[in-house]
This record gives C-alpha cells, sequence and structure tokens, in this order.
C-alpha cells in the first residue's frame, strides 16, 4: 500500500506567486474593479514574511503582496486555508494576521502617520461548502454593536477637561481620577486634603486599604518631603490603629523606594526616629524599617540625648 502524501500547498501556492506573471494574473482576476484601479498591479512584490502561528501551518499559509497604490505604500493579503472544511472563526484571524501586518508596517517606518490600506482575500481548496462567516461582525451576537465600537471613535476620558467638583460626586474612582489629573502639579496634597472625608469609606470596605496604598504609592513618588510627612499624618488621622499600622508599613516601602541608593540609609534612619518620636514601639520600628533593634536603640538614645 502506498504511503499517502500531503499535498503542500503552501510550497505551491507561494512558489507560483513568486512568479509575476501569475501573481498579476491571479489579482488581476479576483480583486474588486474599485480596488485595481487603485493599485499598480506591476508593481506587486511578495513579501517574505508569513504571519501564520508555526501550529497552524499544516492548515493554513499565508501571502502578502506589497503593491503601490494612488496613495502610497498598499498591501494585498491572502489567506490559504487548506483544511477539509471551513474555520468558522476565519474573520478573527484575519484581523488578527491584519493587525500584526500594521505593527510590522509601523516597525520598518517608525515615523510614519498613516497605516496602508489592506486588502484580504482567502484562498479556499476545501471540498465543503464555505458556510463560515465572511466578516468579523458576524461573529457577535449585537453585531450592530460590536461593529460600532470595533469601527467608531474611541471614547476618549480627558480629566483635565473635567471639573473636579464631577469627580467628586463618584469619590470611589474620582479619588483615583483626582489624583492623575493634579499628579504634576504642586497643590497634590491640597487634592488629598480635599477628598480625605472618603478614607474611612475606603478603609471600611473589602481591599479599601489596598486602594488607599495603592493611591499613596502614585503620590508619594513625586512629592516633596515636607509634603509627604503632612500626608502621613492626613491619612492617620482618618484611620483607626489597625488600619493606620497597615498604611504605615506601605508608607515605609515608599520611603526607602524613593530615595536615593546613597541617600537611603540616611533616610531610613530620619524615618525611624520620626517613627519613635511619636511613640512606636522599638520591635515595630524595626520592623517597619528595616532595621536592627539594636540600631534602632540607639538611633532611640541619640534622639534622647539631642533633645
Amino acid at each position: 500500500m502506498s504511503k499517502k502524501i500531503r499535498p503542500e500547498h503552501d510550497e505551491l501556492f507561494r512558489s507560483s506567486m513568486e512568479h509575476p506573471k501569475v501573481s498579476k494574473e491571479f489579482l488581476d482576476a479576483y480583486l474588486p474593479q474599485d480596488v485595481k484601479e487603485r493599485v499598480d498591479l506591476d508593481s506587486i512584490k511578495v513579501e517574505k514574511e508569513s504571519f501564520v502561528e508555526d501550529k497552524l501551518k499544516n492548515s493554513i499559509c499565508d501571502v502578502l503582496f506589497s503593491v503601490k497604490s494612488i496613495d502610497g505604500d498598499a498591501y494585498i493579503y491572502v489567506l490559504v486555508e487548506h483544511q477539509s472544511k471551513p474555520h468558522h472563526f476565519m474573520p478573527l484571524r484575519l484581523f488578527k494576521y491584519m493587525i500584526n501586518i500594521c505593527d510590522q508596517y509601523l516597525t520598518k517606518h517608525p515615523k510614519a502617520k498613516i497605516l496602508p490600506p489592506i486588502y484580504p482575500m482567502v484562498f479556499y481548496n476545501g471540498k465543503q461548502k464555505y458556510n463560515s462567516p465572511r466578516n468579523l461582525w458576524e461573529l457577535f451576537e449585537d453585531r450592530d454593536l460590536a461593529k460600532a465600537a470595533w469601527t467608531g471613535d474611541y471614547q476618549l476620558i480627558n480629566v483635565h477637561e473635567i471639573p473636579d467638583e464631577e469627580f467628586k460626586k463618584r469619590p470611589w474612582s474620582g479619588m483615583m481620577e483626582i489624583l492623575m489629573k493634579h499628579i504634576r502639579d504642586s497643590d497634590l496634597l491640597q487634592k488629598w486634603t480635599e477628598m480625605s472625608e472618603f478614607l474611612p469609606e475606603y478603609a471600611e470596605s473589602v481591599g479599601g486599604v489596598g486602594y488607599i496604598i495603592s493611591m499613596m504609592h502614585y503620590s508619594l513618588t513625586v512629592m516633596q518631603e515636607d509634603d509627604t510627612m503632612i500626608l502621613k499624618e492626613l491619612v492617620r488621622e482618618k484611620l483607626n490603629e489597625e488600619e493606620g499600622e497597615e498604611i504605615m508599613a506601605s508608607f515605609a516601602q515608599v520611603w526607602f523606594d524613593k530615595g536615593s541608593n546613597e541617600g537611603r540609609l540616611e533616610a531610613t534612619y530620619k524615618f525611624a526616629i520620626n517613627l519613635l518620636a511619636e511613640g512606636m514601639d522599638v520591635e515595630r520600628v524595626a520592623q517597619l524599617t528595616g532595621l536592627s533593634v539594636k540600631e534602632v536603640l540607639s538611633l532611640g538614645k541619640k534622639q534622647s540625648k539631642c533633645a
């Protein structure tokens, strides 16, 4: 019994298309008239790249043609589906590959401000009737909504066009939006003061302390030292002792990360002294700062002498 040989569809199609007369005749036969009127079929070139994942190359292959158009660069992308039956999600696969073609174009033309048109085609040689979706929108339950969302203008939320008072009407997301709006402003601490009334509400909710910590991390990276200390006190005033301890532990980590390598130890000592001055016990200060208990005790003695 003779061994069954799998036809090398990809090799045949690509090698055929590399012949100028074959590719020109093929595209002339199948491209819509309005597309042909905009491109120069004599300029067709087969690109070397393939956009098909390795795991799929036994069932599909692709050929990318570059061509000159009346507007500049253009591409014609042919996906060769040599399966026994059509693939239901072919429109999604085509869309993904076309996005990859755009990415590649921008890599080769980093100064480009517009993308080239890409005309997609599927070449199918299976015997089963081709009854799969022919466009992306057929894959969605609500086709009109999907098409509007994918092809229409995206919604722009420009925080600098929205008054702070609007953000304050929704304190949870509004706090985040206010901080992102004012992160480069000198009055960032004032924004914290204005929104501080909501801190207890955050802390009493599941994950709320983590939310406060993330907002503090974001703010402390740009604040001046005096403002960071005021912010720390502001947060502690609004929270109970347990919540405050967790916040202070996070505050210590930000303090360490913010300082330069050369000044970090000095900043750590200063922070430890501040914690001791507030009455925090030595072991907890050591835990928060990463210093040894002996180092913290030594700092405490030095501070007492200075006082």
